[in-house]
Parts: structure tokens; sequence; C-alpha cells
């Protein structure tokens, strides 16, 4: 827990990328998540429902099958334990997503999931999420508590 006042009005503006022009400003905690963007849109719904639901069925299948305990943990409850997580809005659910990212590359290279064309679907899927969960302004907002600002500050040239 950190020893922040939850009250605490915080703005911290970072220097603006010469390449896009645009520059991070962090807020708190409780102000990002008082803001409107602040909260779980649909998008980010789909993809909790998503990762819950292939948590779940990941570990069913891989019980049914009797794969190892950690291949089970690794592939099953990674992406629901992240799922809960990002609908719990905390910080480290977009860590554990690639985690699981990192876990279902590295089971589609190895043929650990014996699923072929599914494997390779849910990549793709898990690729648009993270990518999505990394670089779009609700889940920056939420998640890492900052946002996007274009406007030119009294700090720029």
């Amino acid at each position: 827990m950190s020893n922040q006042n939850p009250n605490e009005i915080k703005f911290e503006r970072m220097p603006r990328d010469p390449e896009t022009g645009v520059a991070w400003v962090y807020v708190s905690r409780n102000m990002a998540h008082a803001h409107p963007l602040g909260q779980l849109g649909v998008v980010l719904w789909l993809i909790v429902g998503w990762l819950i639901l292939t948590g779940l069925f990941k570990l069913y299948w891989l019980t049914q099958i009797n794969a190892p305990l950690t291949v089970t943990l690794l592939a099953g409850a990674l992406p629901f334990l992240a799922g809960v997580g990002l609908a719990m809005r905390v910080p480290w659910s977009v860590a554990m997503v690639m985690g699981m990212v990192g876990f279902t590359l590295f089971s589609m290279i190895n043929g650990v999931a014996g699923l072929g064309h599914w494997a390779l679907a849910e990549m793709v899927l898990s690729m648009l999420v993270l990518f999505y969960l990394i670089e779009a302004d609700r889940p920056n907002l939420i998640y890492r508590y900052r946002y996007r600002s274009f406007k030119r500050g009294s700090d720029d040239p």
C-alpha cells in the first residue's frame, strides 16, 4: 500500500516526446478512477469476459487431460486472474496479460496446446488485446493513471 493520501490531487506532466509531440500527464489513482474514462467500457468488459471464460475453459480442459500442474496454472489461472484483475482495475493485471501472451506464444511454438488453428486464433486475439491495453487511452488512464496531452504547455519551447 502506498503512503499517499487517497484524496491528494496530483498532476505530473512529463516532457513532450519529440517524435509524436505528445506528453503524458500522470494523475492520482482516485482522480483517474473518478473520471468517466476511468471506468471500464464495453471493450474492456468484453476483454474481461473473454479472459475469464478462456481461463476457466483451459483450467477445465487441462485438468481433464491430466496436464502438468504448472502448465494448468499458467495456461488457465493466468488468464482468469488477469481478467479478474482487469475488472477490479488493478495495475498488475496488464502485466499478467503480458505473461499470458508470452505463455500462449511459447505454447503455440512448442505445440503444447495441440489445438492448431485455435491456438493461432487465441494468439492473434491475445496480441490485439495486449496492444489495446498498452496503447488505448482508457486502459492507460485506468491502469497506469496517465493520459495523453496534446496541448502545448508553458514549459514547451
